[in-house]
């Protein structure tokens, strides 16, 4: 979106290995000024992006219903 760039959003880091985990912790960090977390476990980092992205669909969809209502109510979107 046009506020929020890649860099300014917080991200979640992990890996296979402790040693993999720090070198992607580290590789993220370098280029995100938002901060990063480093998840205890690849399923949780995957299961916390499952939730963004759900979260990210659902507010998608809203928006296109409340669009379809509002057009049929004479408001332009």
């Amino acid at each position: 979106d046009r506020q929020r760039r890649l860099r300014d959003i917080r991200k979640i880091t992990s890996g296979s290995t402790a040693e993999a985990a720090d070198a992607v912790d580290a590789l993220y960090a370098s280029i995100i000024t938002a901060g990063t977390w480093r998840a205890p476990s690849m399923r949780v980092a995957e299961a916390a992006k499952v939730v963004e992205n759900i979260q990210r669909d659902v507010n998608i969809a809203l928006v296109n219903e409340l669009a379809l209502i509002f057009d049929k109510l004479g408001i332009d979107t």
